[in-house]
């Protein structure tokens, strides 16, 4: 049987504990006031971001999802209120159903399967839900 997003945030909402705080994200940050999108390089997935108001597009920083595989976005009013607990920062779904799903098929840029893959969920209010499947994350700010 295949997980469905619907049983994803039932299986969140049945038991809180089975969310993790892996990385807090400074308040400046989640803001409106910022354009979000993703890149690929070097077989990782970024989320990076920038002041929309920043004509050089210069990023204000980014979420390296490390050995990503894959990724999903929810637009703001579709966002649950489980989403919205990864506000300020990148929580991991412990027992995930879509790591369940996927991991088993999961490969990299070369063919390689990828072990050990996390499911981390990060909530950019005014934005809205940017999600991962990955072996690790990390936080780079390059300024403020």
């Amino acid at each position: 049987m295949h997980a469905t997003f619907g049983q994803f945030n039932l299986a969140c909402r049945a038991g809180g504990s089975n969310m993790k705080e892996i990385l807090s994200v400074p308040i400046h940050v989640v803001q409106e006031s910022f354009s979000f999108w993703f890149e690929f390089a070097s077989g990782n997935i970024y989320l990076c971001w920038t002041r929309a108001e920043d004509e050089s597009g210069e990023k204000a920083g980014e979420i390296e999802f490390y050995r990503g595989v894959m990724y999903r976005f929810t637009n703001d009013p579709h966002c649950t209120g489980v989403m919205i607990k990864a506000y300020e920062k990148v929580i991991e779904i412990m027992d995930s159903p879509w790591v369940a799903e996927f991991a088993p098929q999961a490969r990299d840029r070369f063919g390689e399967p990828v072990l050990g893959l996390r499911h981390f969920m990060f909530y950019a209010d005014g934005n809205g839900c940017f999600e991962a499947l990955a072996k690790d994350v990390r936080l780079h700010l390059y300024s403020e």
